[in-house]
């Protein structure tokens, strides 16, 4: 018995010497250099380091929320990241135009402007429409190339056309080749497109071979210079009215009509 309580009390006093040395602090200033030496630095101004260990409980929390943190990072996308949220095409082959956005040679590759984000997919498109608050400048041209399954074209009204060219915004000066092979057109209404400004019309329904019926007498060609090709290959025209053309600035019309056999 004498035994186990001596066993149990220096087991005691062992945790109490080492709790003593884990609550001690590490470095203490002294009073004193020396008898006639400089006054003693205050404690406060000593550095002290502490011998506690972080506990596990404290190390695990601090590990989940680092990487927690590291988890929920975003990572900003690239400032010339390209986006298509000002136009689509559905899964029925509509191509809408969406309202807010200015159509413009910025949006368009090639030397001609010709290449518009959607050219690639030109032939999937059947159906095109453009929403109110589409704004234009510099070109309209290629708009609709190559679309050969397009049969319906809405909202051309909608588009508000830049006319004057101020610094940075220039007006639309060309519709060459907007509509051009799009050869399952049957008719097209341009009614409320302003093309005042319009210098360019070369091709623009070049290869619409099954547009049967075209009333451009709204067309605005006041300050169109080249025509040429212009209603080239419409070879299924029954009825195509341009009584009001003015062609009074006009330099440039051959093979305007050319295969237009009606």
């Amino acid at each position: 018995m004498k035994f186990t309580t001596l066993i149990k009390t220096s087991i005691w006093g062992i945790l109490v010497f080492f709790l003593f040395l884990l609550n001690a602090p590490t470095a203490t200033a002294a009073s004193s250099l020396s008898s006639g030496g400089a006054p003693a630095l205050s404690q406060g101004l000593l550095p002290v380091q502490s011998t506690k260990t972080p506990s596990i409980t404290n190390t695990i929390s601090s590990l989940i929320t680092t990487t927690a943190a590291q988890v929920t990072t975003k990572i900003a996308p690239p400032e010339n990241a390209s986006t298509t949220n000002w136009w689509d095409i559905s899964t029925d082959g509509t191509l809408t135009i969406h309202s807010g956005h200015t159509l413009s040679f910025t949006d368009t590759q090639g030397g001609q402007w010709q290449t518009w984000p959607w050219t690639d997919q030109a032939s999937t498109i059947k159906k095109a429409v453009i929403e109110p608050g589409v704004s234009a400048e510099q070109t309209l041209g290629f708009l609709f190339a190559g679309c050969t399954n397009l049969t319906d074209v809405e909202g051309l009204s909608n588009i508000k056309v830049n006319t004057v060219t101020t610094p940075g915004h220039p007006a639309v000066n060309t519709l060459a080749m907007m509509f051009q092979n799009c050869k399952s057109l049957t008719t097209i209404n341009l009614d409320g497109l302003d093309t005042s400004s319009v210098t360019s019309m070369d091709s623009m329904f070049s290869g619409c071979s099954a547009l049967t019926n075209l009333n451009l007498t709204k067309l605005d060609t006041s300050s169109a210079t080249y025509m040429g090709n212009m209603f080239d290959g419409c070879s299924a025209l029954t009825n195509l009215n341009v009584s009001n053309f003015d062609t009074s600035s006009v330099t440039y019309m051959g093979y305007c009509f050319l295969d237009v056999v009606h």
